[in-house]
């Protein structure tokens, strides 16, 4: 199910030297606007992705909020949140297009994918030497 979290947004508040780029977390922003889907899973499923989050070496939080999903009611929905925010940093391009891939898949808001389309830093333009 489509859902949103009133008051926050994405930002890419640490750095992944994995992935060579900047990850993102929600941070609150009033009247800001979090678009995303919301899955009912198993509490070992919920134990196996705070590992792969590493929750319990403290690089993120495991963090509830209500959500209003797309039946207009509200749901409870666990988010992972970046313990320390620091940055912010240029995203790494895989994991940015991991974002807008999801994004297009659950057909978020066009101006939504917009907004995540522009956390990619702009292209380095290089000058070249006239050809002589």
């Amino acid at each position: 199910m489509l859902a949103q979290l009133p008051n926050y947004e994405i930002q890419l508040r640490r750095y992944s030297t994995n992935m060579k780029g900047g990850i993102s977390t929600i941070i609150e922003t009033p009247g800001a606007l979090v678009h995303g889907a919301i899955y009912a899973i198993r509490r070992t499923e919920l134990d196996t992705m705070d590992q792969l989050e590493n929750v319990n070496k403290g690089l993120y939080l495991r963090q509830t909020f209500c959500v209003l999903g797309e039946d207009q009611t509200w749901h409870l929905a666990d988010f992972y949140r970046v313990a320390q925010p620091a940055g912010p940093s240029p995203p790494a391009a895989s994991y940015l297009a991991l974002m807008l891939q999801g994004a297009a898949e659950h057909e978020l808001p066009a101006d939504y994918i917009a907004g995540l389309r522009a956390l990619a830093p702009a292209p380095k333009l290089r000058c070249r030497a006239p050809a002589r």
